[in-house]
């Protein structure tokens, strides 16, 4: 007997996750028209309904980036738009994909030319595991079982 996946969501909330209120119409507008004009990337569908839940998302050394910074503790999360620009400014490899998230020593990415989720080792820029979509990269990068 199978049982059906577990949401994104689901599997953040089951690592004990900080989730964030979902964005608003005029934060996911802010961002796709920052995310074309100054990156000429347009974020897939599948991570705008992401944000439409929670606007980004902190597990188990995963972070997800939402269409806004958020400050919590002493720990500053950035905003999708401007941590692909700051890291495009010293990573030429970078150019084709955009920058979802992090998950300990790899960026978690969205590739341009396969329209597929990425995990890329930081340092070398090796391409890692590939998802078709972000659920199946946050399983990847969680480690998710699912016995868990």
């Amino acid at each position: 007997m199978s049982e059906e996946s577990p949401t994104l969501l689901e599997m953040l909330k089951r690592s004990d996750g900080l989730l964030f209120l979902p964005a608003n119409a005029g934060d996911l507008a802010g961002v796709l028209r920052r995310s074309r004009d100054g990156l000429g990337l347009e974020p897939p569908d599948d991570y705008m309904a992401f944000l439409r839940l929670t606007d980004g998302a902190v597990a188990d050394g995963l972070l997800l980036y939402g269409s806004k910074e958020h400050r919590f503790d002493d720990f500053e999360m950035p905003e999708l738009v401007e941590i692909n620009l700051q890291r495009r400014d010293y990573r030429d490899d970078l150019a084709d994909v955009l920058l979802v998230g992090e998950a300990g020593d790899d960026f978690l990415a969205f590739r341009r030319s396969d329209r597929r989720y990425w995990r890329i080792e930081r340092v070398s820029g090796d391409l890692l595991d590939d998802a078709p979509d972000l659920n199946a990269l946050v399983r990847i990068a969680l480690r998710y079982s699912e016995a868990a």
